[in-house]
């Protein structure tokens, strides 16, 4: 057994591929890593990337309309043109600005008024499965 320990059956050539594929693997390995500590870096700079936005003393929440009783759009907007004048009237608010609407309230999903459109037989129908503004 100590003669043959060190000795391979194999022929020359399949000794020579088999160094260069472990070889290829090595390098491959390697890319692979760099390229993941690449990556990191790019995320640990992203965090320190300035958006623009100040984030400090904002508030956000979510409010839910009942949908039985804010049927017509326009209860629905003067509701909201009623919460944003109270809550910029409240003390210590400098600006209400932002409000976001996700999915229509109502599940036949033909509440979005679309300024200009006419309904025509035959033509496509005033519906939007998802909106935001």
């Amino acid at each position: 057994m100590k003669d043959t320990a060190g000795s391979t059956t194999a022929a020359a050539g399949a000794q020579i591929f088999r160094r260069v594929l472990v070889a290829g693997e090595l390098a491959m390995a390697l890319v692979l890593l760099i390229g993941c500590g690449l990556m990191l870096r790019a995320f640990w700079k992203l965090q320190e990337v300035h958006t623009g936005l100040r984030a400090e003393d904002v508030l956000t929440m979510r409010v839910s309309l009942p949908g039985g009783t804010y049927t017509d759009n326009a209860r629905i907007r003067d509701l909201w043109t009623r919460f944003e004048s109270r809550l910029t009237n409240l003390p210590g608010v400098q600006s209400a600005l932002s409000f976001r609407i996700g999915a229509p309230p109502s599940p036949n999903m033909n509440d979005t008024d679309i300024e200009g459109f006419v309904l025509k037989e035959g033509g496509p129908i005033q519906n939007v499965d998802f909106y935001q503004s």
